[in-house]
């Protein structure tokens, strides 16, 4: 048997022009796949070419929240931003009205981002935010052939009560509902007050949807913030960080109540391999909202560095 030729890195260009544009790539097209128990997966998928970038978002929020990454990467780089199941344009998981835990476990998410990168398909770039990546970090652990490498976005392992409560306040009835755009836009620049104005914009457009009774709703089943509370301890998140062996980005707003930066800098400097730290100005937990641009150079480099191709 003729054994595989190693993965190699993709040639690509920087994705800036000389004088320091971002150089756009082309709008993403929405596809959808057949998730863990026949949930629709919807993924936002952009360039072409076998390289791929996959992001997952947090809970409560949606795909579109990585366009400003994305936009940025060249054309050839394939990239995908999933809306996980019951998040954004994805289902809704069955029969989770008799029992809210049912279709929204971790090991449920997981599943789903099986389907998405395959065993028989090449290394892909892992980024996640929050839950993101919670899920990113397990899946390279448990799977370490098929990720190149990881980025974690403030990844949170003993959250402030302060920060738990903002987070499961995303998904109260009133953060869900609401008489227009405008109204939604308010209320989610009450939530994140640092957020980016352009950016918090299109996270609302984006994230919502005509309500049946009138008016707006959030595109989030409430039933999945059972997520929340079927996270991996302490000690098993650290030991699935001691086991990866892919390059891997931890992330930080400087201002975040999830992840302190002594957390932070000791997970990147004593607990991985090849781990790497890097801090956000100007930003809390949701640093994707609240300093889209820096997200997207600081992320944008490391994965122009790690994409592998078969």
């Amino acid at each position: 048997m003729t054994p595989k030729t190693p993965p190699a890195v993709v040639p690509v260009e920087s994705n800036r022009t000389p004088a320091g544009t971002p150089r756009l790539s082309q709008a993403p097209v929405q596809q959808r796949v057949r998730g863990h128990e026949g949930v629709p997966i919807s993924v936002w998928v952009r360039g072409e070419g076998p390289a791929r970038v996959l992001c997952i978002h947090g809970a409560a929020d949606h795909a579109r929240i990585y366009d400003p990454l994305l936009d940025r990467l060249p054309a050839q780089v394939t990239s995908w931003a999933v809306d996980l199941r019951g998040h954004g344009d994805s289902g809704w998981a069955p029969g989770a009205e008799a029992s809210p835990e049912h279709g929204y476990r971790f090991s449920d998410y997981l599943a789903d981002l099986e389907q998405l990168v395959p065993a028989d398909s090449p290394p892909v770039v892992l980024v996640g935010h929050s839950l993101g990546a919670w899920l990113a970090l397990e899946f390279a652990a448990s799977r370490p052939q098929q990720v190149a490498a990881l980025s974690l976005l403030d990844i949170g392992f003993d959250v402030v009560r302060g920060a738990m409560e903002r987070i499961e306040r995303g998904f109260e009835r009133g953060a869900m509902c609401f008489e227009s755009l405008e109204r939604y836009r308010e209320q989610l620049g009450e939530r994140y007050w640092l957020a980016d104005l352009e950016a918090l914009d299109a996270y609302a457009r984006y994230g919502s949807r005509a309500a049946e009774g009138g008016g707006l709703e959030a595109k989030v089943d409430p039933r999945s913030r059972a997520v929340l509370y079927d996270r991996r301890s302490r000690d098993a998140m650290f030991e699935f960080l001691r086991r990866l062996e892919c390059p891997t980005q931890v992330l930080r707003g400087n201002g975040s109540a999830v992840l302190a930066r002594a957390d932070a800098e000791h997970i990147a400097t004593n607990v991985l391999r090849r781990g790497e730290f890097a801090e956000i100005a100007r930003a809390g937990h949701a640093l994707l909202l609240d300093n889209p641009s820096q997200v997207a150079d600081v992320v944008g480099r490391f994965v122009l560095a790690h994409l592998v191709r078969s």
